[in-house]
């Protein structure tokens, strides 16, 4: 289901943002500027958002799935 698929890849996709964003914004912390770190934590912030809605998408893919596999049983 292509639905499923892309929740999938939104989530990965925000997952490694976040990670990225953590990264920069507390691993690096004394090695880049202020501006960079505040980017990093809005990074992990936007990425808490992709991953909620990358979850709300792969509900709604599984809940469609399921119904469909019950009309034809």
């Amino acid at each position: 289901m292509k639905l499923l698929q892309l929740s999938r890849d939104v989530m990965v996709g925000s997952l490694m943002v976040m990670v990225a964003g953590l990264f920069v914004g507390f691993g690096l912390e004394s090695k880049v500027g202020l501006g960079v770190q505040v980017i990093g934590h809005a990074l992990a912030m936007i990425a808490a958002v992709g991953l909620k809605l990358g979850y709300i998408m792969r509900l709604e893919a599984l809940s469609v799935l399921n119904a469909t596999r019950r009309q034809g049983a």
